[in-house]
């Protein structure tokens, strides 16, 4: 996972050893956190906007805002400054509310079965 500027001639420099090596291969932009393009080992990129979510205990999340060859490096940086952060701010957010929603779930089922929960019918 390479970090550098991404400029045009990052670009070709990558698809060209991509496609020599035949692995994909991931830039990150050093001025744009969480902006990077993967290039896939047949010389095509993916705009990519990445973001860990949840804390310590939490996950990566990436999500793609376009294409390499109709989107040139410029609007993929303009797109992934506007929306694409977020739309991984929004997964941030309804991740702590299903979080919320399934630790509330356990407080419903104690008080649906009382203080002694039912035991299973046949034991061993």
């Amino acid at each position: 996972m390479a970090k550098a500027k991404i400029t045009e001639r990052v670009i070709d420099t990558l698809r060209t050893a991509s496609r020599r090596t035949g692995k994909s291969a991931f830039l990150w932009d050093t001025e744009l956190r969480g902006f990077g393009l993967r290039v896939s080992a047949n010389g095509h990129g993916t705009w990519l906007v990445q973001k860990w979510i949840g804390g310590r205990r939490g996950k990566l999340k990436r999500i793609a805002i376009g294409h390499l060859p109709p989107m040139s490096v410029d609007e993929a940086r303009v797109k992934a400054r506007s929306g694409a952060l977020r739309a991984v701010e929004d997964m941030e957010l309804e991740l702590g509310t299903l979080h919320v929603s399934a630790s509330q779930t356990g407080n419903v089922q104690q008080e649906e079965f009382g203080k002694n929960p039912p035991t299973p019918s046949c034991r061993t």
